[in-house]
């Protein structure tokens, strides 16, 4: 299922929190399978004053960036 959220804001956060970096990759350098995990993994990561500039929906929005982008990748393979 694909989220109910504002996707070009999630792609703006993602490039601004992120970079460049795709999801595969992501996902990738995680320590889990679960997109949940990963992305709570990663903001863990990240230093203190970033996270207060950040968007309390930030989480969030990373993991509905990279299950839409799961969603979309397989469906292209079917």
């Amino acid at each position: 299922m694909v989220r109910d959220v504002d996707y070009e804001r999630a792609a703006r956060l993602w490039s601004q929190y992120v970079g460049q970096q795709g999801t595969d990759e992501f996902m990738w350098y995680a320590t889990t399978t679960s997109i949940h995990e990963a992305v709570e993994e990663y903001l863990n990561s990240l230093p203190e004053d970033w996270l207060e500039d950040a968007p309390e929906d930030l989480g969030y929005m990373m993991t509905a960036y990279i299950e839409r982008d799961v969603l979309t990748s397989q469906h292209r393979r079917v």
